[in-house]
Order: structure tokens, then C-alpha cells, then sequence
């Protein structure tokens, strides 16, 4: 367990409600990988923190608002899983949803080096071994 990891997932949620990229980077690895649900659909993650910039730009254009409700952490040595709701409106549909979420975020050099989402809570606490 590490309470590192889990303040660094905190500052990353707040980041990303707040749309703040200069902190969200500041808690990725330079080798991070990420699979947002949309890079899933696409079979293409996002890299790097190019890859990051190019992900909240994605987001922007396909959300009018997007912001996760945190309601559990939970973490082995290396990894981090988030779960909660992902509130959003869809820019081009003006469809508001509330949706379980969770996030799994992997762990190197105090950075997150891999980060995937889940839409079932249940698959990504499998996934990091947490059930």
C-alpha cells in the first residue's frame, strides 16, 4: 500500500475535473500509457504526455462537461483503483449521463506509467487483482 500513489490519483482526479494539464502531467511518467474508454473503441492509446495533451483535447471536443465523483480508492504496492461516477453532457448529443466508472492506474518511479477505465468498477478491481 502506498499513500503516495493514493494522493498522487487525488491530485490526478482534481486535475482532470479541473481541466488543470499542467498538474495532471506533473503526476504522469514520460512513458505513460492510457486507455481512455474512447482510445479503447479506437484500439489506440494515448503516450506520452503528448498523448495526455491530445487526451483533454479529445475530451473537450466530445464533452461539454466531464467530471468524476470519486467514492473509493483502493491500491496494492503498484497500483490504484479510482471508482466512481463520470458525470458528462455529450457536445454533440446534449445527452447528460451519470455513469459507474472506475480508473486503474499503474505505478514506476512514483509516476503513473499506465492508466486504464473501466466501465464496470467490478473488472478494473479484478484487473489490479483487488477481488
Amino acid at each position: 500500500m502506498s499513500e503516495e500513489n493514493l494522493k498522487s490519483v487525488r491530485r490526478l482526479v482534481t486535475a482532470f475535473n479541473d481541466r488543470d494539464l499542467d498538474s495532471f502531467l506533473a503526476d504522469l511518467h514520460p512513458e505513460v500509457e492510457f486507455h481512455s474508454l474512447r482510445a479503447q473503441l479506437e484500439g489506440r492509446p494515448y503516450v506520452g504526455h503528448e498523448g495526455a495533451r491530445k487526451m483533454f483535447t479529445d475530451f473537450d471536443e466530445d464533452w461539454d462537461y466531464l467530471h468524476l465523483e470519486l467514492e473509493d480508492l483502493r491500491d496494492t504496492e503498484h497500483t490504484v483503483v479510482a471508482v466512481g461516477h463520470l458525470i458528462s453532457r455529450g457536445r454533440a448529443s446534449h445527452v447528460d449521463l451519470d455513469v459507474p466508472v472506475a480508473f486503474m492506474w499503474r505505478f514506476r518511479d512514483d509516476k503513473v506509467v499506465y492508466g486504464k477505465v473501466f466501465s464496470d468498477p467490478s473488472d478494473a478491481l479484478r484487473a489490479a487483482g483487488l477481488s
